[in-house]
């Protein structure tokens, strides 16, 4: 059976990304994708460009954040110390807030913040970084108010 779901969901992501890739607006691609994380219960999402080297160029394409994330993120100042800026110096490919707890190798700012976000009841973020060259990342991050993920 878990073999099962497993194909569905993968055949989902596949028909969401295909979707996408035919999509002639980004409003389209946002909400075909807050359609499929949603099955994940995640609702908190952004797409973007970071530039670690210099924080004032990073752009987000796409958000999706509900009322309540975003006057939490702008307004505890966690917009100027993300756990996930720490995160990218060491991690290329696909991580979670738990697996960056579980590492243990985020500053003591970042580990802070993790704490702050879980104790607001964000608990789980899936994060995919998509290296670009030097301190430049593309960025697909989310958070969400659920179990950790399987590692």
């Amino acid at each position: 059976m878990e073999q099962l779901v497993k194909l569905r969901t993968d055949l989902e992501i596949a028909d969401t990304v295909a979707a996408m890739a035919a999509a002639h607006d980004p409003k389209t691609c946002t909400r075909l994708f807050q359609r499929t994380i949603a099955t994940f219960d995640v609702d908190t999402f952004a797409c973007g460009e970071v530039d670690l080297a210099v924080l004032e160029r990073t752009v987000f394409y796409a958000i999706g954040w509900p009322e309540t994330w975003r006057k939490f993120y702008l307004g505890s100042g966690l917009v100027r110390r993300d756990p996930l800026l720490d995160a990218l110096k060491r991690h290329h490919t696909p991580f979670t807030w738990s697996e960056l707890r579980r590492d243990r190798k985020l500053s003591t700012l970042g580990s802070e913040a993790l704490r702050l976000l879980s104790d607001h009841g964000w608990t789980e973020g899936p994060a995919v970084p998509i290296p670009r060259g030097g301190d430049r990342f593309g960025l697909v991050s989310s958070a969400c108010q659920r179990v950790p993920f399987d590692p």
